[in-house]
This record gives C-alpha cells, structure tokens and sequence, in this order.
C-alpha cells in the first residue's frame, strides 16, 4: 500500500477477520471478512487492489444497496464502474493470475461507465450472470457480497486477525460511536465520508484547490460535493467584518454631468473588504476530526462567499495558541495543518493577542468550538468583537455573537 496512502488510511478503519466456511472476500463497512485460503494464494499487488476494491465498494456506498437489487448482477454492475474508477488510481491491468477479469466495461457497449450509476449499468446488461453455473460465474466476480448486509461489528462470525487500534477513541467521535459500535446504515455512511474527506486532507502531497496530491479524482469531487458549507457567512459576519463603504466618490465622476464644467461625485455601491479577521480552532481532546473536516469547509466557504475579499489568519488552540498563519485564498486554508489535542481554555486565546498583536489589534475574532471549557471575563476581549462558531446546542456562551454549525439543522 506503499503507492496508495489514500486507501491504506482508511483501512485503518477496518478490522480483518479470518472466516474460514467463506469464499474470496468481503465487507459491510466495519471488517474486512476473507477465506484464508483465498488471501493466502495473492500476490502482493493482487493483494492491494483487493483491498482497495473492498474498501471502494464502502466508499461509493454499495453495501448500502436497496433490496431490490440483492445479488450477483447487481454487484457485477458496481464492480463495472468500481474497476474503472480504480484505473485512476494507478490500477491498470486487465487480468490478475488469482482474481481473473477485471471488467470495467459494460458487455457490448463502447460506453463509459464512470460517468454512469452501478443502477443504470446494472438495467443495461445484456445477460444475467444467473444463467450461468456458479463456476462461471464467480470468475465474473473477483469478491463476495455475502457480508454486505450484515450487522457484524466485532467480527464475531470469525476470528480476528487484524484489529483497528482505537482510533475511535482517539479522534473522540460524536455520532454515536462508542466503542467501535456504530448505529444504523446512515450514520455509518456519514462516518465515512467523514473519513474520507480526512484521510483525502492527510494523504494529499500538495493541498491545493487544482492539486489534492495523491488522491483519487472522483473522491476530489464527493468530497467537494459533501462538504458545503453550512453558515452564510455575508449574513452572520456582516456585524464584524470591517466596511469601507465609498458613499460618493471622484473615481469615475458623475457622468449625467460630463459636459459641465465641474465634477460631480457619483454614488458607488458599498464594497465589503474585510481584514485582519483572526479565525481560532478549537483542537482539544473533545474535537473529532470529523469536526475540523467541518470547520475547513465553514472556512473556505466564507472566503468563496465574500469573493476572495476576506483575509485574515487562522489558528488553533486548546491550552494553549498555536502561532496563527495569514491566508488569502482556500489555498492558504488548506495548507494550514491542525495542532493539539490537549484540554480547553478560551483564555489563552486573548492573552495570545495582547502579547503578540503589538501593532494593531484583530478586525474580529472567529471562534471555532464544542463551547465544552472555561470562558474569561468579557473584558479580556479588549473590545475585540467574538463571534462564536459552536457545533451543538448544549454549550451557549456567556458573551459575544453566537451562530450554531449543525449538518442536521444549519442556522
């Protein structure tokens, strides 16, 4: 997995459970199951695009299938479009020794079947993989659907060869994760997107908006699909950012009046620049990174909002300040790297600013949090207006400006 970083974060996620009654290879979103037998016989490179095959069948929701289309053609439809969508990703060959055909076509069309849903390949085969012998058909079929369905989360149908480290606990997740259990099909597909997006941001080589490095071009797209901003920002800003407002101006003078012999102002439209806004992140032990996920995209959406034209730096902290970094444009947000993970304290905040901003103070003060820690006395803002981003409605603070950043109900 040494060429794949994308893919081998995101099995980390996975627990590998051996099963010994089963054949080739499986996964409902939790374990990877496989036959022993089967795994044993792999090439490594066999064994790499299995493992990314399992792991795309998650990602583009397969294992979420409707009843209606259970089974062997159905699945040969997802794979079409699946193995087409891994030659991006540098898997190239056309015949594996262990696992067969790769089809990434549709059988007696020319047609493209990346820009096609696996519903629309599957009402366009030409045949039902069910008029042939099982024999024939499983080489249509390089794994197994058996365990798309199942409810598994411990691996319990087999033995454990491989366990996840606790990485639940470690990024301290919110949506009913306790444990390493998972609640229903939804929450489990919103946890992986969620670790798509973060798995996308750390494998990426160069963090850019043209460039996300190593990562494949269709996760580039969900993850700019699935992650729209939540908050509008023109509105819930227009209170702190600075205004230039150009009542009347000179520059180009009133032209009802060019032939006179005096120059008249003429009235220009109110231009919203803002400036020196100091965004703050919280990265304490209470934030997933599910949750900066979700303040980077709050972040590039409000300077694509305001059209380039706010500015600023972003920093993070917990006990203490992460030294801000300037940014101009998503570019710049996106190659700031979050720091911390230790306890909270808004103070620390505003003693970074009075010791560090010797010239001239923040325009605004922006304040990514749970809200879950100590809040200082409102004079330690020096005046400073706060505006206060919260991902919940359990924590309200004492003062300032208060908007609320909730997927399920955006204010």
């Amino acid at each position: 997995m040494e060429t794949q970083p994308f893919f081998a974060l995101l099995l980390m996620y996975i627990r590998f459970v051996a099963v010994r009654d089963m054949k080739k290879i499986s996964t409902n979103g939790r374990c990877i199951y496989f036959s022993p037998d089967f795994i044993d016989k792999l090439y490594n490179y066999e064994l790499d695009y299995i493992l990314c095959h399992q792991m795309m069948h998650i990602i583009l929701g397969h294992i979420w299938r409707p009843y209606d289309r259970e089974g062997d053609d159905f699945h040969f439809a997802c794979d079409i479009r699946l193995n087409a969508l891994l030659v991006d990703c540098g898997f190239t060959e056309e015949h594996y020794a262990h696992l067969d055909c790769v089809y990434r076509s549709i059988p007696g069309t020319d047609e493209n079947p990346v820009g096609i849903t696996p519903d629309e390949i599957y009402k366009r085969l030409p045949y039902s993989l069910y008029a042939f012998d099982e024999r024939t058909r499983n080489k249509f079929l390089m794994d197994s659907d058996l365990w798309w369905d199942q409810k598994d989360d411990r691996g319990d149908s087999g033995e454990v060869i491989l366990d996840r480290p606790d990485l639940d606990s470690m990024q301290r997740a919110k949506r009913g994760m306790v444990s390493g259990f998972l609640g229903g099909d939804g929450e489990l597909q919103q946890v992986w997107k969620d670790r798509v997006a973060s798995a996308a941001s750390a494998a990426s080589l160069k963090r850019n908006d043209a460039d996300f490095g190593c990562v494949p071009d269709f996760v580039k797209r969900m993850i700019e699909k699935m992650k729209e901003p939540t908050i509008n920002w023109k509105r819930v800003l227009d209170h702190f950012v600075q205004e230039r407002i150009c009542d009347y101006s000179f520059a180009p003078p009133d032209r009802r009046f060019s032939d006179s012999d005096f120059f008249l102002p003429d009235f220009n439209e109110k231009e919203f620049i803002s400036k020196d806004v100091l965004f703050m992140v919280d990265t304490s032990g209470s934030v997933g990174d599910e949750d900066l996920a979700a303040v980077y995209s709050e972040l590039c959406g409000a300077i694509e909002q305001f059209g380039g034209k706010i500015t600023g730096k972003l920093g993070f902290f917990d006990v203490c300040v992460t030294p801000p970094l300037s940014f101009e444009n998503v570019s710049d947000i996106m190659s700031i790297f979050p720091y911390g993970g230790g306890g909270t304290d808004f103070a620390v905040i505003f003693d970074y600013i009075r010791n560090c901003y010797k010239d001239e103070l923040p325009a605004c003060v922006v304040i990514f949090t749970d809200g879950d820690g100590p809040y200082p006395p409102q004079e330690e803002t020096m005046g400073i207006p706060v505006l206060w981003v919260i991902d919940n409605n359990d924590f309200t603070p004492p003062w300032g400006k208060v908007t609320r950043m909730i997927s399920a109900s955006p204010e």
